[in-house]
């Protein structure tokens, strides 16, 4: 599902999206902070997400597989990268 989101970026340097309306999460936040990567053309980029469902046993799902779904949307945000910029 989709969540309305309020998005606030700062062009190269950071974007921050709050879910504003949802009926699965009481709040789902994350931050995209990015800086100078050790090569030209290359960026570091710090990823945060915190979340809480209003169901508990999602809850209880999603602290037992955090790791898999951070992975797949860090996963995600690279090959929409690769997608716009090689």
């Amino acid at each position: 599902p989709t969540h309305p989101s309020e998005i606030r970026a700062v062009p190269s340097r950071s974007v921050k999206v709050r879910a504003i309306e949802s009926t699965l999460f009481e709040h789902l936040l994350n931050e995209w902070e990015f800086s100078p990567g050790p090569e030209k053309g290359t960026s570091w980029l710090q990823f945060w997400v915190d979340f809480r469902f209003r169901n508990d046993a999602y809850q209880s799902v999603a602290n037992v597989f955090f790791d898999q779904v951070v992975s797949k949307m860090v996963q995600a945000f690279e090959d929409q990268c690769r997608q716009r910029y090689q």
